[in-house]
This record gives C-alpha cells, structure tokens and sequence, in this order.
C-alpha cells in the first residue's frame, strides 16, 4: 500500500495533519487530525510498504507487542484505506 498522492502530511506548531491537495481539497473541505502513531505509519508509506512491514516499524519505533502493533496495524489500514488516506496500488512485494 502505498499514501495517495491526494494527500500531504505536515506539521504545525505540533498538530500532525493530513492536508488534501491538488483538485481534492477543492471537494474535500477538512484537514485530518493525526495522532503521533498514524503520522508515523502515513510517513511510512510514502514508498510502498506491506502491512507486515508496518507492524515491524511500529513494533520498533513505538516500542509495543507485534501483537498489538498487528491489530493497530489493520486497524489503521482500514480507516485509511475509508478516508482515501491510502491505496493498494504499488503494493510492496
């Protein structure tokens, strides 16, 4: 999966956010609100990762279980994949 080009993630004053650009934000009128985890794993897939290799860079970025990185993992996929945050195009092989 990889982020969709509709999308920049950025940083203000702390606040981690997913921003549309491009003919997006034109239709799609908010920002995202990311916690620390989510702006990391976005970050992540700006080049094309599988969900295992996300589960094994929050494993070790934020210190948790694979257990509870895998379930956080899939989680987040779906969510992203709802707000058109990602794609499955370019998967990683």
């Amino acid at each position: 999966m990889v982020l969709s080009k509709n999308f920049e993630l950025i940083d203000i004053a702390g606040e981690n956010l997913a921003v549309p650009v491009g003919s997006l934000a034109e239709s799609y009128k908010a920002v995202i609100a990311l916690s620390e985890a989510s702006f990391f794993l976005l970050s992540q897939l700006k080049q094309p990762k599988t969900t295992d290799e996300l589960i094994e860079l929050l494993t070790r970025e934020f210190d948790v279980s694979r257990e509870q990185a895998a379930a956080d993992v899939q989680s987040a996929v779906v969510k992203y994949t709802e707000l058109g945050l990602i794609s499955n195009e370019d998967q990683a092989v």
